[in-house]
Parts: structure tokens; sequence; C-alpha cells
């Protein structure tokens, strides 16, 4: 540091040498004051200069943000060396000097023009004439003065025709295919190349000034562009600006408004024309015109347009210039080139053609625009389509900041673009041949991938409430299906949005959406859109049609399959939905046939090169999300159409396809492998599992292809298509299963798949892939454990009255059976899971004698059943063919109905819990409930089969259906009294017709098998499900239940009950009576071993699994001595409860046949041992 010389005031320091060589004298005191004041001025100005650059900035940023039409007024790039604040600078100042030579021209040309351009004439219509040019310069159209000086010079326009060239039509037609007026500017361009090109630089700023002001004040014009067009001639003496203004957009847009000037050249002048406005923002200017011209207004409101008079002004400048930018493909081409130059950096310059799209009920307000509407949705698809949903969604609130007040803006016109486009699918891809169909299918793939993406980003509830889901009785046949659409909605919606992480756009809860366009989006589940899209993409609907594809064309079908089922999986996920959209897929666009014969049918012939897997976070192996949705729509279709339909018509595929043993292949294979997989084979590639996107389609896909399974396999098991193994895992060893499902049961797990194993996710899911004696050995395992289980806290609390060790013995009167049941075992509780023993009380009113060793629970189960389910009691009906449903106006006729159902429901459980079979013929339709299905039009023959065919009749009528006099009512007889019922709501006003007839039958059928005895359904259901576990039952159909319930339907096998046989009293499996017996026996036919089997056990079908697991045990006893020669003459007797036949000892088998025959039938011999 230098050292100072003096404290004096004199800041001489030593002098100090440069590096360079070069020396600096010292500094006196007056230079460092000097040069210190300067550095502090430099500083300040640098600070003020920094201040005024941000300011700057700032006001150059609203600039930039000017209205459309406007010249823009783009800073310069910075270059290299400049600094930021100089380069701003630069800017403003050239901003500054433009504005006042602006100013400058403006006073220049109002000198000589007039303040209104009352003193201009056609002579300053040539191109050298400063007239349009200066006004194209300064003109503001912020500014209503210059809005005004636009329309005047539009007048001026319009007036200079040239007589010869007049042509009297005004109206839209005339553009399109008449003579245009010859007007004086366009003539002008006849005159050489440089004056063409000087007019066509005037005509297209004095288009785009046009349009800009038109966007510009649309609201405050709005009443003047609603006012019918005038026409050329009229507007140039109009005294409003926006006839004018119009009519010269109109023209000079035209072609043939150049023709009699340039010749072919007339073309490329308006393309140029349109070109220059389309770089101008065309279209966001026609969208904000569209938005004032047509206001938004009901469907029914809107009338097309033959029916009105005029066309409105706004909405013809619209039309035109659509229809004129879509005639110009190569300048249309060539502006989207340059918009896809710019999108990766600037995606909010892309404003085209789909902005209009973006314009709520587009085609209903502006029916003119109906005929280039399927050019228009071509245009807007192909250009949108690539847009990733983050891109998608930048675009849309970019292209609407003009309503950045508006929250919700971006979703609106994501909303009203996604409507529009679904109203003009179906036309737009409709296809008559095979030719129309292959080029209608680019543009099929294409809507269902912006679709796909627009639903990602819209926010559900505003668009698609669920008050929307379908009124009245035309959707009557799905609305009660929807019952369990929660839980598989919820799994749909999460597989539906695996693919798009993109978050939905902003929307203010407090903002209504327009009930137009929430109409209108309910066209998702439109019949003739689904069968457009599917017939598009899935060409094949049968196996003639299909043929053989080549490895190539297959993967390509692979990837434009998975496009279709994920639009079509999120139109699912959508609240009110998936019913509605499964029934359109199944019936209107036959995506059944379609899918197996297109894809699935030939990718399963070819595996290798038929799945290809999706490579995204649902780790589909390339089959799962196809067959989930081909499942779903095939059981749509079975519940809808009816049994009818599968065997008679063979709808929706032959039965062939379903099972063929000639191949490997058909629709149960692939289910069947399905379901394997997912079930048995396929592990999760992580200990945390599978991602949520790849485990909801997982589960959609176990509910749905096993939900299918089960509906083929009752029907088969009705009527066979297939053989019981056709339906079985073939790679399921027997042992191996219950290997897994002793350890699944030792474990103490439910019947759920949740950590319950392998088996139990099959059992859930798709019971019928295990052998019905394996799923029933589960069941009395299951139920065997958890009888144990009681049993042991039974004997920890032995002195204790929790478990009901007070109620041990039940003391019954045999004069009123159900009543003291009723009474006795209604507050149980827990205690029904344990042993109950019963004291029957005499008619004296006398405890009878014996023990209750479980023989007297047996008989006590028999006449409770017998007396409440016996219908003339009330509680339980009988159809046609003595199956007990029950009644539904058991609360009408029989006090506390309900409670005893309840207790009836808890008898019928604790037979199955104790494994004792009773004699209990139970409807079908009944017992599908207690598996939780819902029944429908199929299951109608096993309640009332004469309403069934009256059904089919009406559905099969050929006449007119509404000759018939039908409504959506029924008639019931409610105590001798016949009441009527409404199907829907005012269902008397509802007449049936031919379009809502197959609603009316599926009403009909949930009335009665459904909501008719819903509560005494419930009340059986909830007594049933306190021993025997929903899950425990859901494994097993109508048929198999009922098994459970009285015992198998193989008859009687005489191998299997003598090995398992007891014997007393002095019999034993030598003695001579036992072996004529058995010889006796084996010649009974099958109805006589079933009454003799009914004899003994007082039930006729034998154990579901062999005697082997009967309770009690069979056993015959001795009954006499074998030196008395009266015992012969005896009868036979048996003691059902003990499971005892006590045997005579007859000398021969004939003599043992006829006795046994004679008790059996006389129904004599019954006592109680």
């Amino acid at each position: 540091m230098a050292q100072f010389r003096s404290w004096t005031g004199d800041f001489k320091k030593e002098q100090r040498v440069s590096l360079v060589g070069r020396s600096r004298a010292e500094e006196t005191r007056a230079q460092v004051l000097e040069r210190t004041r300067k550095e502090r001025e430099q500083r300040r100005q640098e600070k003020l200069q920094q201040r005024s650059a941000t300011t700057i900035q700032a006001r150059h940023s609203t600039l930039r943000s000017c209205e459309p039409g406007r010249p823009a007024r783009c800073m310069q790039p910075m270059k290299a060396g400049i600094a930021p604040c100089s380069c701003v600078q630069a800017a403003w100042r050239g901003l500054q000097a433009r504005q006042r030579h602006q100013a400058e021209v403006r006073s220049h040309w109002l000198a000589c023009y007039g303040d209104q351009a009352d003193t201009a004439s056609s002579v300053h219509l040539a191109p050298n004439s400063g007239f349009l040019r200066g006004l194209c310069y300064f003109a503001d159209i912020t500014e209503a003065q210059d809005v005004q000086l636009l329309a005047a010079a539009c007048r001026l326009v319009l007036a200079s025709q040239q007589a010869a060239g007049a042509v009297a039509a005004t109206g839209p037609a005339a553009e399109a295919g008449g003579q245009a007026p010859q007007l004086l500017l366009c003539m002008h361009a006849a005159a050489g190349k440089q004056q063409a090109e000087s007019v066509l630089y005037q005509c297209q700023h004095l288009v785009a000034l046009c349009l800009a002001a038109l966007s510009r004040h649309a609201e405050e014009l709005g009443g003047q562009l609603r006012q019918p067009r005038l026409g050329p001639a009229a507007a140039a003496s109009s005294a409003i600006p926006v006839p004018p203004m119009v009519e010269v957009a109109l023209l000079l847009t035209a072609p043939n408004s150049w023709e009699a000037a340039l010749g072919q050249a007339a073309a490329a002048a308006s393309a140029q024309i349109l070109e220059f406005a389309l770089r101008h923002g065309l279209f966001a200017q026609l969208a904000a015109i569209a938005a004032a011209a047509c206001p938004e207004v009901q469907t029914a409101a809107s009338g097309s347009s033959a029916q009105r008079k005029a066309v409105p002004c706004g909405e013809a400048l619209l039309t035109a210039l659509t229809v004129r930018i879509l005639g110009q493909q190569a300048a249309v081409t060539q502006r989207q080139q340059q918009q896809q130059q710019r999108r990766q950096q600037h995606l909010s310059k892309v404003q085209g053609v789909q902005l209009l799209l973006c314009q709520p009920m587009l085609l209903q307000r502006l029916p003119t625009l109906a005929p280039a509407a399927t050019r228009l949705w071509r245009q807007t698809v192909a250009t949108l389509h690539a847009l990733p949903a983050s891109a998608l969604s930048t675009w849309l609130q970019d292209s609407h900041g003009f309503a950045a007040s508006n929250v919700g803006a971006a979703a609106g016109a994501a909303a009203a673009l996604l409507a529009n486009l679904l109203e003009g699918a179906a036309a737009a891809l409709k296809a008559d041949d095979g030719q129309q169909l292959a080029a209608a299918r680019q543009p099929a793939l294409q809507f269902a991938s912006l679709a796909s993406t627009l639903l990602a980003l819209l926010p559900r509830e505003p668009f698609f409430p669920l008050s929307t889901r379908w009124a009245g009785a035309d959707a009557s046949k799905w609305a009660d299906d929807d019952e369990d659409e929660g839980g598989e909605g919820q799994a749909l919606l999460v597989a539906a949005t695996a693919a798009t992480k993109a978050a939905r756009l902003p929307w203010d809860p407090a903002q209504q959406a327009s009930q137009g366009v929430v109409a209108q989006l309910q066209l998702v589940s439109s019949g003739s859109l689904l069968r457009a899209l599917v017939r598009a993409i899935l060409p094949y609907s049968s196996a003639a049609a299909g043929g053989s594809q080549q490895l190539g064309q297959l993967r390509q079908t692979a990837a434009d399959v998975r496009q279709l089922c994920s639009l079509l999986q999120q139109l699912m996920a959508l609240p009110g939905q998936r019913q509605r959209v499964l029934v359109m897929l199944a019936f209107s666009a036959d995506l059944v046939q379609r899918l197996w014969f297109s894809y699935l049918r030939p990718a399963q012939a070819a595996p290798g090169e038929g799945w290809v897997p999706s490579g995204d976070a649902a780790c589909d192996p390339g089959w799962m999300l196809p067959v989930t949705l081909f499942s779903l729509a095939y059981s749509s279709f079975i519940i809808t159409a009816g049994d009818d339909e599968l065997y008679t018509a063979q709808r929706p595929l032959p039965l062939v396809e379903l099972y063929d043993p000639q191949s490997s292949g058909g629709v149960l294979a692939l289910l069947k492998m399905a379901l394997w997989h997912v079930l048995w084979m396929e592990v999760a590639p992580s200990q945390g599992g599978w991602a949520p996107e790849a485990a909801a389609l997982r589960l959609k896909l176990k509910q749905a292809a096993g939900k299918l399974m089960g509906q083929l396999h009752d029907r088969c098991c009705h009527h066979p298509f297939a053989p019981t193994e056709a339906f079985q895992a073939d790679a399921l060893p027997g042992e191996r299963f219950q290997s897994e499902m002793q350890a699944g049961t030792a474990a103490g797990r439910q019947l759920t798949e949740e950590g319950s194993g392998r088996a139990w996710g099959l059992l859930s899911f798709a019971p019928f892939l295990v052998p019905f004696r394996e799923r029933a050995k589960l069941f009395q395992a299951v139920v065997a454990q958890e009888r144990d289980r009681y049993s042991d806290m039974e004997m920890m609390h032995a002195f204790s009255h929790q478990f009901g060790s007070a109620h041990r013995f039940l003391p019954i009167k045999r004069t009123q059976v159900l009543h003291d049941a009723f009474e006795k075992m209604s507050g149980m509780g827990e205690a029904l899971h344990g042993r109950i023993r019963i004291q029957f009380i005499d008619a004296h009113g006398m405890e009878e004698a014996g023990v209750d060793g479980g023989g007297l629970f047996k008989e006590f189960l028999e006449m409770v059943v017998r007396e409440g389910f016996d219908p003339n009691l009330g509680l339980f009906k009988a159809t046609t063919d003595n199956r007990l449903y029950p009644n539904p106006q058991a609360q009408l006729t029989v006090d506390n109905a309900l409670r005893l159902i309840e207790f009836l429901g808890r008898v019928v459980g604790k037979a199955m819990y104790e494994g004792i079979l009773v004699e209990l013929p139970l409807a079908p339709f009944f017992l599908k409930k207690f598996r939780g299905a819902y029944c429908d039009i199929n299951d109608l023959p096993t309640l009332d089969p004469e309403l069934h065919r009256n059904l089919f009749f009406l559905k099969r009528y050929e006449g007119d259906v509404a000759d018939l006099g039908l409504s959506f009512t029924i008639t019931d007889i409610v105590l001798g009294v016949a009441q009527e019922v409404e199907l829907a709501p005012n269902g008397h006003d509802v007449a049936v017709t031919g379009d809502n007839c197959l609603a009316y039958i599926h009403r009909v059928a949930d009335y009665r098998l459904n909501k008719q005895i819903r509560e005494a359904t419930a009340a059986f259901l909830k007594g049933l499900h306190e021993l025997i576990k929903p899950e425990w039952v859901r494994m097993f159909n109508e048929e198999e239940l009922q098994m459970l319930i009285s015992g198998g339907q193989q008859g009687l096998d005489i191998d299997d009950m003598r090995a398992h046989v007891q014997y007393s009293g002095g019999y034993h499996e030598e003695h001579p009576v036992i072996q004529e017996f058995w010889r006796a026996l084996a010649t009974f036919t099958p109805k006589e071993q079933a009454d003799f089997l009914r004899f003994v056990t007082s039930c006729a079908r034998p154990p579901l699994l062999g005697f082997q697991y009967l309770s009690p045990p069979l056993a015959i006893q001795l009954a006499g001595s074998m030196l008395d020669e009266r015992a012969p003459d005896r009868l036979p007797t048996a003691a059902t409860c003990m499971n005892l036949l006590k045997l005579p000892p007859y000398r021969t088998a004939q003599q043992i046949r006829d006795k046994l025959l004679y008790a059996v039938e006389s129904g004599a011999g019954f006592e109680l041992s």
C-alpha cells in the first residue's frame, strides 16, 4: 500500500512503477477529488439507466401482448457485446421513432383525404396512391376513429366496382359458384407484376386489419355481426362499420374476385392473402368473432340454415374463410410446417383451424359450416393428435390467454374442443366400403389419441356430472346394473390415467359449465360414434372377413388396438358412462366380434408377434387391456341380450369360437390363459408389489375375465357347448392346489386375494378354473376350521355365559317348533357357532326321553325347515317347478316377516355350517343372490317361465310395439287387489315403443327378480352370513350351492355308501343279512334309491363329497333277533335324526327289497330312536 508523506493535507504518494514499463506521476489532492467525483457520477448514471431499462422492458412486454391484428412491435435480438439495457433502450427509441412517424403519416393522410376519408375517391385506390398504404401503416384498431376510417376505406373499395362486372348475387353462394363483383382495386393487379405485388400487399394488410378490428371490438359490434349479410352493393352504402369490412374480407379472399385481373394466378393471390391472415392469427380472430356473432344456444333452439331467412354476416365471414383455408391445401400445409418448426419452442404460436373447434357447440351455432365440418374435423385431429398431454395443456392455456382472468377458460376450451370432435366423429369416420374404411383408419387412430389426451386433461365433475346419467326409460336397462360401478369404475379410472401424468386443467368450482357442452359430451357413449370408431380400427367382424394377417400387420394392429382400448377404458371411467358405453360397444359397435377376429384370434395363434408389450407403467404384456375390454363387452352382451342370442343366433360369436375341440384356441382358452397367468403364474417385479397402474389393470382383468368365464360356465351347465374340463385349468394338479389351500386355511386367512395365496386368488376371481370337488373340499375345510375355533373357545369359557353355555339345551315344543326355535335362537348371537342341543317337549308338556347327541338337532333343523319354508305359511313362495323364494307380500300377511326370514337364513346357514343336508329346493335365481350376483333377464325363466315367454314374444314382435298399448308399468296382485307399479319415473306416461322395448323388458325382469324381493332377500342373506361368510359361497354357482345345501345330484354310489356305513346290534360287514341287503339295494331304480335315501336320512340326495362326510354317519342296526321267527314280518324303520336304518333280519334279497320299498312308499316306519 502506498505510504503518505504528510498529514498536512498533501496527499502525495510514493511514485508507483508500472509493470509494463510505464510510470505515472503522483496525483494531487485536486486530481483525486475530481476523479472520485466522476466515478460517483458514472455509478449514478448506470443505476438510472438500469431502472429505466427495467421500466422500458415492462412496457415492452405489455406491447408484445398487443391485440390480434395490431402490428407487432417486437424487440430486436440482442447482439454480442451489447449490454441488455442498451439493447432495450435502442428498441424503445426505435419504437418511439416509429410512433412519431406514424403520427406524421396520419396527419398528412387526414389532411389529404379528410377526417372521415370523405374526400377520397376511386382514383385513390391506384397502387401508387398513398390512400390504402398509409391507412394500413398508421391504423390502430384500438382507436375507434381508426376503425371508422377503415370502414370508410372498405366502403370506397366496394363502391368502386366496374359497371360491367357488377353481379346481382350477394349471398354466400355467390363466391362459391358465381362470379364475384369485379372490384377496381383487384383490376389494378392486371397492370403488371410490380403493380400486382403492390395491390396484393395493400389487400392483405387491409384484410388483416378488418379481421383484427372485428375481433378486437367483437363484443361491441356483436349486434351488427348478428345481422343478416347485406352483400357488396348494400354494404357500400351502409352507415355501420361491420358490413363493409365483412364484405371486403370476403371479396378480397375469394379467388374469383381476382380471375379477371390475374387469370390462373387468382387462386395464388387468394392463398397469399389468406396465408398472411393466418400469420396474423386469423383463426384466433374468427374464434372471437364467432363468440360474439353466434352466441351459444340450446340444442333444441338451434336450427338449420335452411330454416333461417338469412345468414348473419359474422357467420358468413367465418364460414367462407374457413372453407377457403381448408380448400387452399398448399398454403395451409405451408402454415402448418412453419408452426411445426416453432412448436418445440413456442407452443403458444400454434394458432390454426383447431381454434374454431374450441368454440362451444360450433356446428349448432354455425350451421352453414356443416358442409366443411368433416374437413375441419380431420384437419384439427391431424394437427393436434401428436401433442403430448403437457404440450396440449400448454397450448390450450396459451391460446386462451385473452381469458386469463377466467380460471377455467382453458378447461372450457378443451371441453368444447372434445365435444365438437365427438359430434363430428361419426360423419368424419363414416365408411360405406372397404376403400373408405381403410382411409378412415388413420383419422380414427388420430382421434383416439387426441380424445384420450383431452379426457385426461378435463376436470371430471363439471363436465361429466352424475346428474346427466341417462334419464327416462331408454336407459333403464343399464341403470340398475351400475350398482357395482363404484369399485370397478375406480379401478378403471386408475388404469385409464396410467399413461397420462399431466395435471388436469384448472377449473373454478364456483363456475358453471356450459350445459350445451355438457350435453354434447354425453356423445362419448353414442352408438354411431363408437361404431364408426371401432369399424375403422377393427375392420374384420367374421372369420371369413378376417383371413390371416402378416406378422408385420399383426404388430401394427396390436399398436392400433392398444390406442383404441386406451380410449375406451377412459370412456368407461367417466362418471355414469360405464354401462352405457359397454352396451353400445357390445351391440352398436360389435366390439366383441371385431376385436376377436381382427386381433385376439390371430394374435392367439401367433402370440410371439401378436402380443406386443406396452412398455409403460401398466406393464401390459400386450393382451391384458384388450382381453379386459373384450370380456367387459361380451359380459354386457350376455346380460342384455339373453341366452337365445347366444345359442340360436350365436351372437356375438359362433359357439365354435368359444370352444373348438379340433384346435387349442378359442375364447375359453384365451380366458383361461389370461386368468391363469395373472392369478397363478405372474409375480410382482418387487417386494412392494405392482405399480398402481399395473395393479389396477390386473385387478380389472381378474374381475372382467373372471365374470365372463363364470357367465359362460353357468350357461354351459344349462345348455352344454363345451365339456366341463374346458373351463378348468390344465396345469393345476389337485394335490398342489390342496396343499396351498391347506396352508392358507392353517394360517387363518379369509377367502380374499390380499395375502391369501394363489389358491385363494383363483377361487375369488375364477373359481371355475378349479374342479367343483376341490372347491367343495375347501368349503368344508374352512367351515371345519371355523367350528374347531369356536369349539376351542367354548372349552376355554366353559364356566362363563359369554358363548351361550346357559343356553346349552333348548326346550322345543313339538306343537310349535318354528315359534319356539325363533324365540330361543334369535338372541343367541355368537353362540350359534357352537354346539346346540335340543330337548323336545311333547304335546302333554313332558320332556321326551333321550339325550341329543346330534341326531335330535338334525331332526329339529329338518322340522324348522319344513315348517318355515312351507308356502302355506306365507314367508316363501314356490315357482311352477316347486322351487322356493321369498314371498314379496310376506310383510303384508305374516307378522315379523322380515325377522322370521332372517331367522330362516340363520337356520340354513347353521345346516351348512354343521354339514347337515336338508331337503330344501330353492329357486336358482334366489340362490344366485347368495354369491352377491345380480339377476338379469336370463334368470327370469327360473321364476316365471310364462312371463319370460311373453317378454321374449315382445322382443321378437315384428309389428309396431306401440300398437300394443303398453306403458312402463307392471301390475301386482296384492292381497287379491290389482295394483299398478311404475317401472320408471312417470311410467304411466311413457309408452313402450320399438326404441325402448328392450329397456321395458329389462325393467320388468329387474322388478320381478330384484326389486320386488329386495328387502326379504337382504333379511335372509343377513341371517345366512352370520354363520356362512359371503366369500365362502361366492365360488359356487346356483346348482353347486343347491348341492351344498341338499346334497349331490350324481345318484347313489352304493360302493361309497358300503365303504362308510357303520353296523350295530349284531350286524357286521360279512353278515348274511347285510350281504343280501346290498344285493337288494343294487336292484333299485335311481328314483327308488333316492326315496330310500330320503327314508333313512330325510334327504333324497347323497352327501356332496360322499358318505364319508355324512353327519351323523350312516348306520344299519339289527331290529329284533335272528331267533325271532316273527322278526321278518316287521317293516324296516329309520331314525332320520341319526341317519339310522333299523333292518329286521330278513332271509332273502327279494324279501328285503319288498319290505324296504313298501316302507319307503307308504311313508310308514318313521320313529324316534
